[in-house]
């Protein structure tokens, strides 16, 4: 179920399991909370939490800045659209500046639109592409990897919200958005999903567009 968590924090486990309603999975709930617990312990990987929105990232053991990502979402669209954005500074203040994430929900693509619109840190793009499977690869490109910082303090994902997003531009009129994306190659269960081929490439800046100024968070 979807839950304005402005009005209701949900537990890790009831955004977990919209997250796989939402999805529609095929594994049963037991093994979905218990493959999340193990995903976030693999070596390299970093968990965020913004209300009822849940980032996970693999960050790549060969490449550092570079890593894969995926949102278990369970808010509503507006508030799913700035935990997103605040996603994108604390994943590049934590030395993160190229991710790619997978997903089906063509409406997903609003996000990386409307942050376009506004990027918080210089240097930021992305790149889309539409697999065979009917799915929509995004390559995230955070900002300029000499200024990806190292050491960021990863929120605690069983506090509550702890922090406030900042406002950004109307939603655009999206739908209300469950489940969320996935790393390439994989989802949860089974674990994984690593960078695809050429994931690696430098990108593109998203034109002249000028930073937004940010308070610490």
């Amino acid at each position: 179920m979807i839950v304005d968590s402005k009005q209701q924090m949900l537990t890790v486990n009831e955004i977990l399991q919209t997250a796989a309603e939402q999805s529609q999975t095929q594994y049963p709930l037991e093994i979905v909370y218990a493959t999340f617990f193990k995903e976030i312990q693999l070596p390299n990987s970093k968990f965020y939490r913004y209300g009822n929105t849940i980032f996970v990232i693999h960050g790549d053991m060969t490449k550092p800045g570079i890593g894969s990502f995926r949102a278990l979402n369970a808010d509503t669209a507006e508030n799913f659209l700035q935990s997103s954005y605040q996603f994108v500074i604390d994943a590049y203040r934590a030395g993160f500046y190229q991710l790619v994430t997978k997903f089906k929900d063509q409406s997903l693509l609003n996000i990386f639109r409307i942050i376009s619109n506004n990027p918080p840190n210089p240097g930021m793009g992305y790149e889309v592409r539409q697999e065979p499977d009917g799915q929509y690869l995004v390559t995230l490109q955070l900002g300029d990897p000499q200024n990806a910082m190292e050491g960021a303090e990863v929120p605690n994902i069983g506090g509550d919200l702890g922090q406030s997003t900042p406002p950004i531009a109307p939603t655009q009129g999206m739908a209300p958005m469950g489940g969320g994306m996935t790393p390439p190659g994989g989802g949860m269960p089974p674990m994984g999903g690593g960078m695809p081929a050429g994931g690696n490439q430098p990108m593109g800046a998203l034109g002249s567009m000028a930073p937004r100024t940010q308070g610490e968070v």
